[in-house]
């Protein structure tokens, strides 16, 4: 697991928003693969769960498949849902 993160990284295309960076790569399989990279030091695992939680239902409504790492920023302790479904519609307009 750890190599396909590593080659996402490396290989993938890249898409920045104000909190989180995205990393996207297309597979040949019918699975969606997420990765979610959030320091501790950013927010208590109480905030980092519900940022997790709440890609992960925004993901399965819009993707279909591919390899997809989400790393945050260090501004993420404040985000609201809004402001979360905003940084995924601005990703989905770059992707497309």
């Amino acid at each position: 697991m750890k190599k396909q993160i590593f080659d996402i990284l490396k290989n993938g295309r890249r898409f920045e928003t104000e909190n989180f960076i995205f990393y996207i790569k297309g597979v040949d399989d019918n699975f969606l693969k997420v990765c979610f990279q959030i320091n501790r030091s950013y927010a208590s695992s109480v905030v980092r769960n519900r940022i997790k939680r709440i890609f992960r239902d925004l993901i399965r409504e819009t993707l279909g498949k591919g390899n997809l790492v989400i790393r945050a920023k260090n501004c993420c302790k404040n985000l609201t849902l809004k402001d979360i479904n905003e940084e995924w519609e601005k990703i989905l307009k770059q992707i497309s």
